[in-house]
């Protein structure tokens, strides 16, 4: 199934490939399979910003800079780094970096649930770990994803 930048995808099969090849990974799966999975787990995301056009496919491109770099003189601030018409090249490559946890046998959209501390087989029983979740942290996608993602701690001032 061919892909379409833009509407069914970040980043092509050939991204997908030449990314692996670099890092001398093999991926088992499908591309396209392995592009689309990766992509549902993006769109959950809460990004910062808002979509350019409001009913555009993908949630990027995005403004994702405000007009406060218009507010103050020039040297400042830095100048935005992104436009709001091409999507980020740290998308594409969280969605290769995605697509190969995937292929690799994550799951990224996984249900959270408690650590297993101990197991006992013979007459079923289960310890949990207290406080602790048994998801998979994966650095790699949240430290490339981080200046996208809003936070979900909101700071109210009174």
């Amino acid at each position: 199934m061919a892909l379409i930048v833009g509407t069914d995808t970040y980043a092509n099969e050939a991204e997908l490939t030449a990314y692996a090849t670099k890092r001398g990974v093999t991926i088992a799966g499908d591309l396209s399979v392995l592009l689309t999975k990766a992509l549902d787990y993006l769109e959950t995301r809460n990004y910062i910003g808002t979509k350019t056009v409001y009913n555009q496919a993908l949630q990027f491109p995005r403004i994702l800079c405000g007009d406060i770099y218009s507010q103050y003189p020039q040297g400042y601030y830095t100048p935005c780094p992104y436009d709001s018409v091409t999507v980020p090249t740290e998308i594409k490559t969280a969605q290769c970096i995605a697509a190969l946890l995937i292929d690799g046998g994550s799951d990224l959209q996984s249900t959270l649930g408690q650590a297993i501390k101990r197991e006992k087989v013979s007459v079923l029983e289960t310890e949990y770990q207290d406080y602790s979740s048994n998801a998979e942290t994966h650095r790699a996608l949240d430290d490339i994803l981080r200046n996208f993602v809003s936070s979900s701690v909101k700071v109210t001032r009174v």
